[in-house]
């Protein structure tokens, strides 16, 4: 066995530190790069759940058609869901859900048949509701716009 030159002593100690910083260098990034993922995947269930909020506000108002708390009734109510009747479901409660709805046109022409009997007498009004949910402590906000129409029967 040769000995080795002095200037060379302790090379692969060295290089074996480098290579040891670079995979942890590697492997830092890598956790952040799941830290980060992990955060996109959380931000975005919470926007869908907002959204489905929301979505179930639209859902819940048209559910009160028929009911002592209709709001399609020929005016604009705001808060509808507040207004219900505790009775008609838990849907209509969800914390942060706001529905309001609009009359965009009074009950005019639907277009039916010129030939039909009943032309005359059948109107349309057409609504627009919208309903929005925000969570502040969350960051998250969600706002659906539907519109909707409804026949009446016009003097």
């Amino acid at each position: 066995m040769k000995n080795l030159p002095s200037r060379e002593r302790g090379a692969a100690l060295f290089v074996s530190l480098i290579m040891l910083a670079l995979l942890m260098i590697i492997g830092a990034t890598s956790i952040d790069s799941g830290v980060v993922d992990a955060r996109i995947i959380s931000n975005g269930k919470l926007v869908v759940d907002s959204f489905q909020k929301a979505d179930a506000g639209i859902g819940g108002t048209i559910s009160l058609i028929g009911t002592p708390s209709d709001p399609f009734d020929g005016d604009d109510h705001t808060d509808v869901l507040g207004s219900a009747d505790p009775a008609m479901g838990p849907v209509l409660f969800i914390p942060g859900l706001s529905v309001n709805t609009t009359l965009t046109r009074k009950a005019g022409s639907c277009g039916h048949s010129e030939r039909a009997s009943s032309n005359r007498q059948i109107g349309c009004e057409f609504y627009e509701i919208t309903s929005q949910h925000s969570d502040a402590s969350l960051g998250v906000s969600s706002t659906i716009v539907q519109g909707m129409r409804r026949e009446v029967i016009v003097n």
